[in-house]
């Protein structure tokens, strides 16, 4: 889980957060769970949210996101027609929209 954040951070600029949030993340006393990650992210500052959102609201969602498919957190990331998923373990998935 901890590296599929770590992705996460680079890719919304906040690459220079990564070892706090490793820090935070591994210290927490609900780890590993996403409260741990939510927590650790508001600890430093960086916005985020834990909502289920019906599917109609999809496209608000920004270009890369984390998110919990198939009990598994995943990095995604919005295609044009799919979704493109990045797992912990660096295995990619890709999904159309309506099987998401």
């Amino acid at each position: 889980m901890i590296n599929i954040v770590k992705k996460y951070l680079e890719r919304s600029n906040y690459k220079s957060q990564k070892s706090g949030f490793e820090e935070f993340f591994l210290s927490h006393p609900n780890y590993p769970s996403v409260f741990a990650v939510t927590d650790s992210l508001n600890s430093l500052n960086i916005p985020n949210l834990a909502v289920k959102i019906p599917k109609e609201h999809f496209v608000a969602l920004p270009e890369h996101f984390l998110t919990i498919y198939d009990r598994e957190m995943v990095l995604a990331k919005k295609e044009e027609a799919s979704v493109l998923m990045e797992y912990d373990n660096g295995r990619t998935k890709r999904i159309d929209f309506d099987n998401f």
